[in-house]
C-alpha cells in the first residue's frame, strides 16, 4: 500500500503533467495576436490607471462630446466612448487613454478640417475607432513635442489626402517611445510620417497611399506590417540609422523600399510584385539579410554620387526569384557625376553582390 506521501507526489506529478499538455495544446490552438490587423489591444500603459469618464452613453459622469470629457478628465483617467458618430476635433494636453467601442462603429469625423486628432502630451492612449477626414495639408492624428504615445486598433483615412499619422516635433524635443500598431490607414498621400527615436511601427494594414511610412529618426523597429498598392513602401531618409525593418510585406508598390541611409537592418521582409523592391540611393552600411524577392520587375538597384563612394551594403542569403540560387546574385546599379553644364551628368556602372543567396523562399 502507497503511503500518503507517495500518493500526494503522484498526484503532483500527474497535475503538473496535465498543465503541460493543456499549454502544448493550447499553444497550437490559439493564433497569435501579434497577426491580427486591428484586433485586441497589444499592449497597455500602466500609467494610465485613474477614475472612468464615458461618453455617448448615460447617467452621471457622462457626456455627449469626446472633448468635453477631455477637458474635465485628469492625467490618468480613461475616457471609454460608446457607438456613435462624432463630428468633432481633438485636442489632448493631459495623460489620458481614449478607448472607442470598436472601430466599425465608434466614428471620429473632422469634417475635411484641420487635424482632427492632436495630441500634445505624454502618455497618451488612442485605441478602437474609425479617425477620418482631416482638412488639406493636415493630419487626421498629429504627434506634437511629445513621448510614450500609443495609437493602435483604429481605421484612418480621409477624403482630403494629406496624411494619416504625422509624429513630428515642432520644436527642439527628442519624441520617443512612439507605438502605431493595429491599425488600418487607407487612402492619403502619407501614410505614416515618422521623425522620432526608440519607437515602434507594427502590425499595420497600409493601402492605397502615395507613401505608406516616411522615417526620420533613429532606432526605429517596423515590423509586420502590410504595405500594398502604394507608391512608395517605406522610405529611409539619408540621416536615419540604425533602424531594424523586419517581416513586412509589400506588395504591388513602385518602390518597396526607398533606401539613403546608413547602418540599417532589413531583414526577413517580402517584396512581391512591385517595380523595384528595393531602391538604395546612396545608402551604404546597411544589411539586407534574409529577404524574399519574388516576381519585382527589378528586384534591387542601385544608385548614388560619385562623392558618396564606397556605395557598399551587405547582400546575404536573400531568396530572388528566378535565380539561379547556387551562384552569386549581382545587384546592378550606377554611380552619377558631373552636371555641368546643367543636365549634363556622366554615370558608369555600379554593383553590390550577394554571394550566398538562398535556393527557397523564406517562411513558406
Amino acid at each position: 500500500m502507497l503511503s500518503i506521501n507517495a500518493i500526494c507526489r503522484r498526484c503532483h506529478l500527474a497535475r503538473f503533467m496535465v498543465i503541460c499538455i493543456s499549454c502544448m495544446l493550447l499553444s497550437t490552438i490559439i493564433p497569435s495576436v501579434e497577426t491580427n490587423i486591428v484586433g485586441t489591444e497589444l499592449k497597455y500603459n500602466s500609467i494610465l490607471q485613474g477614475n472612468k469618464i464615458y461618453v455617448g452613453g448615460n447617467g452621471t459622469n457622462n457626456y455627449s462630446k469626446i472633448q468635453d470629457a477631455i477637458d474635465s478628465a485628469n492625467d490618468g483617467d480613461v475616457i471609454i466612448v460608446y457607438p456613435g458618430f462624432y463630428e468633432e476635433h481633438l485636442i489632448i494636453k493631459k495623460a489620458i487613454r481614449i478607448c472607442g467601442s470598436g472601430w466599425k462603429n465608434t466614428i471620429i469625423d473632422g469634417s475635411s478640417k484641420g487635424n482632427v486628432i492632436s495630441i500634445y502630451h505624454d502618455n497618451v492612449i488612442i485605441n478602437n475607432f474609425t479617425i477620418k477626414n482631416c482638412g488639406e495639408i493636415s493630419s487626421v492624428i498629429r504627434v506634437d513635442n511629445c513621448k510614450n504615445v500609443t495609437i493602435s486598433n483604429n481605421f484612418i483615412t480621409s477624403i482630403e489626402r494629406h496624411t494619416g499619422i504625422d509624429v513630428h516635433p515642432s520644436g527642439m524635443i527628442q519624441m520617443h517611445n512612439i507605438h502605431i500598431y493595429g491599425n488600418i490607414i487607407n487612402n492619403f498621400i502619407s501614410g505614416i510620417e515618422f521623425s522620432c527615436s526608440n519607437s515602434q511601427i507594427e502590425n499595420n494594414l497600409i493601402e492605397n497611399t502615395t507613401y505608406a511610412i516616411g522615417l526620420g529618426g533613429n532606432n526605429l523597429t517596423i515590423s509586420k506590417n502590410i504595405i500594398r498598392n502604394c507608391s512608395d513602401g517605406i522610405s529611409v531618409c539619408f540621416d536615419n540609422e540604425r533602424n531594424l525593418i523586419i517581416q513586412n510585406k509589400i506588395l504591388d508598390c513602385s518602390t518597396g523600399i526607398s533606401l539613403e541611409g546608413e547602418g540599417n537592418i532589413i531583414k526577413c521582409n517580402e517584396f512581391m510584385r512591385n517595380k523595384y523592391g528595393i531602391y538604395v540611393y546612396m545608402g551604404k552600411n546597411n544589411l539586407i539579410h534574409s529577404n524574399n524577392f519574388i516576381k519585382n520587375g527589378i528586384g534591387a538597384y542601385l544608385e548614388g554620387w560619385l562623392a558618396d563612394l564606397p556605395l557598399i551594403n551587405e547582400w546575404k542569403e536573400n531568396y530572388w526569384y528566378n535565380h539561379n540560387g547556387s551562384l552569386p546574385k549581382i545587384i546592378l546599379g550606377r554611380i552619377i557625376w558631373g552636371g555641368y553644364p546643367r543636365g549634363h551628368y556622366k554615370h558608369a556602372p555600379w554593383i553590390n553582390v550577394d554571394w550566398h543567396p538562398a535556393t527557397e523562399p523564406y517562411g513558406r
